[in-house]
């Protein structure tokens, strides 16, 4: 059996990119944590995301991002003794599919090494991987995306003044998110 070189990573992928997240992640980790999901993310203004929705937050512009780390920019989450992620059971969509990447929804049922993939090692996914990759993205990019980019778009249309936790407790509020998606099992599910 190959052992998988996961096992081995030294987290370089964590030090060098911004993880994007949408509100029903940060919501599902704030409440698989128990903590305020404002503690969990913030605003990206510097490098942004092709795929994800640009919001207005006190007078910036932006993308919802993983918090970073003031020394190293790198995840906030990323234990720096183990090179592990320290909330891996209720991590995002982006850490769950990297090094592989499902684009625009339309190669669904076929995950692509990503570009500028930093793994040292990555493999080719199994068909049971492949398959489980395929499902993540398909409730991303049609689901939870789309819900997201609809909050976006009402918060900036609107004016809407605040900091990140206001934008935050508006998408708590107003964002109808399916029952599932908050659920302890759907957490477990991914």
């Amino acid at each position: 059996m190959t052992q998988n070189p996961c096992l081995t990573c030294d987290a370089r992928c964590c030090e060098r990119f911004a993880i994007y997240v949408n509100y029903a992640e940060v919501l599902r980790m704030a409440r698989s944590l128990e903590v305020e999901p404002a503690s969990l993310a913030r605003l990206e203004t510097h490098t942004l995301s092709p795929s994800m929705p640009v919001v207005r937050i006190d007078g910036q512009e932006g993308q919802l991002a993983l918090r970073a780390d003031p020394g190293s920019g790198g995840c906030g989450f990323l234990d720096r003794e183990t090179a592990r992620c320290s909330i891996h059971q209720a991590s995002p969509y982006t850490c769950r599919m990297y090094p592989y990447r499902v684009s625009g929804g339309k190669q669904l049922e076929d995950p692509q090494l990503r570009d500028d993939a930093v793994c040292p090692t990555p493999f080719p996914p199994d068909a049971a991987d492949a398959g489980d990759l395929s499902r993540r993205a398909r409730r991303f990019w049609h689901r939870e995306l789309p819900a997201y980019e609809r909050r976006v778009w009402f918060w900036n249309r609107t004016a809407r003044q605040g900091d990140l936790a206001d934008f935050l407790a508006f998408c708590r509020q107003k964002l109808v998110i399916d029952k599932r998606l908050a659920s302890p099992q759907y957490l477990l599910d991914r």
